[in-house]
């Protein structure tokens, strides 16, 4: 369990923390209530720079894209706050949930389909070169609908987390799709008799080695194997004083959490 921490307050009162996408070892950009503010020196700019977004992704070029639900067109951000068409990534019916990024900026996109047809309802991945050009796309139906709320690229892999409708509340699974978008591992939690009706993710990051998930119920930060999600252990939770522990991201073996109303920061590495 590492010890090697900083915890930062956050100077404006956000809900909770969809995705955190940081751009140097003091800056990032913080998606919450579908709204986009940049991160600083640990501080939060009074900027809102986007209001209506559902899902952000920064190019190596640090030009952030918007991903909106309600339309198949990718947006992308200027420098100048300007907002510009990146890329039309479907027709009316599909609806575009979240995207990832490669290292190599191929963009992926998870769209699904707003009726049932006969199969199920459509899944579709669309994946995009850094020029917003379709290069691939592949279909797959399920049998009930599940609106992927986030998605990390891991090599050639997508892990997608899923919410689980359930009477119990807010449960969420993890799935590995292969590189023809075909499940091939699982996760639905680690602890206690059934786990699976104990695992609240809000957060899933990746640094091509391991795979970081968020467990608010248990207050902690896990690591999963990349290739079979199988869990390795806990790398960050209450006894280092995390709360309810809800987006991650990892950049330069800095860890960083959204944990309500403050960002913890983890020196991470595996030795």
């Amino acid at each position: 369990m590492t010890t090697r921490y900083q915890i930062y307050k956050l100077n404006k009162d956000l809900r909770r923390i969809k995705k955190i996408c940081p751009i140097s070892h003091t800056d990032a950009w913080i998606l919450a209530d579908r709204q986009l503010y940049k991160m600083v020196n640990h501080a939060l700019e009074d900027t809102v720079y986007v209001d209506d977004a559902d899902d952000i992704v920064v190019l190596k070029e640090g030009y952030v894209l918007v991903l909106r639900t309600k339309s198949n067109i990718i947006m992308k951000l200027l420098e100048n706050r300007r907002l510009v068409r990146f890329a039309n990534v479907g027709c009316s019916n599909m609806l575009p949930y979240c995207f990832c990024n490669s290292t190599e900026d191929t963009l992926s996109v998870y769209l699904i389909s707003d009726t049932k047809y006969q199969q199920g309802y459509r899944n579709w991945v669309v994946q995009l070169n850094e020029d917003g050009i379709v290069s691939k796309t592949f279909n797959f139906y399920t049998y009930y609908m599940k609106k992927p709320c986030l998605m990390q690229n891991v090599d050639s892999d997508l892990c997608v987390l899923y919410p689980r409708y359930s009477y119990i509340g807010n449960l969420h699974f993890i799935n590995l799709l292969n590189n023809k978008c075909e499940k091939i591992q699982s996760f639905k939690g680690i602890l206690g008799y059934d786990p699976s009706d104990h695992f609240e993710c809000y957060g899933l990051c990746t640094n091509n080695k391991d795979i970081f998930v968020s467990d608010l119920r248990h207050h902690s930060i896990y690591i999963l194997g990349k290739k079979d999600l199988e869990y390795k252990r806990c790398v960050v939770d209450a006894r280092n004083g995390l709360d309810t522990p809800t987006a991650v991201a990892i950049l330069n073996d800095i860890l960083w959490i959204a944990d309500g109303d403050q960002m913890f920061k983890f020196n991470f590495n595996n030795k």
